[in-house]
């Protein structure tokens, strides 16, 4: 069971529910079609609802809501919608060794002076978010320029080697890779 305001928007977007846990549903799809990646043709841009949301009856107090580590190929817009917090999308950067938390979200409404309503995470970055605590649901956008495909999208959980170099580079996050990890098998 999600929250009331957070199953309105299921119902009114045509929201359909992911393995993952996610509320989904693609937009848009430009007309045109670019060679942007050296793997095939696709369309110049896309777009999509994302609907992050705690099921409270089915999941053991304080689990969270979000989505896995992983990576796309494409630039990826994220846009923050509604919800009753915001949501934290957080960067790992294997070369530098930096970890990012970026708090999306309206920063007039849940009083945060750092949160940002938009947010762009740049191709091939080992991304994942997580709601942040106290909030129980948010509905976000994206949009990914070249347009998205199934295939651009490489979870980290799958790619056992890439998974222990990122622990292995951040041993002080391992709790957190643990929760966009392993957390959501």
């Amino acid at each position: 069971m999600i929250p009331d305001d957070a199953l309105a928007y299921v119902k009114q977007l045509r929201l359909e529910k992911q393995a993952l846990g996610n509320y989904f549903v693609s937009t848009y799809e430009s007309v045109p079609s670019v060679t942007a990646l050296p793997d095939q043709k696709r369309k110049f841009a896309s777009g999509i609802y994302n609907l992050y949301a705690c099921d409270i009856a089915a999941k053991p107090s304080g689990a969270q809501g979000g989505f896995p580590l992983h990576t796309l190929k494409s630039e990826e817009v994220w846009h923050y919608y509604d919800g009753d917090g915001p949501i934290l999308i957080y960067e790992f950067d294997l070369e530098t060794g930096k970890c990012q938390e970026v708090v999306l979200g309206l920063a007039k409404r849940h009083g945060s002076t750092c949160a940002v309503p938009q947010y762009v995470v740049r191709g091939s970055t080992i991304q994942g978010a997580l709601l942040a605590d106290g909030t129980s649901w948010c509905l976000t956008g994206a949009s990914n320029v070249p347009a998205f495909v199934p295939g651009d999208s490489q979870m980290i959980v799958d790619d056992n080697e890439l998974l222990h170099k990122l622990e292995d580079r951040f041993p002080e996050k391992k709790e957190l890779i643990n929760r966009l990890t392993v957390a959501f098998l």
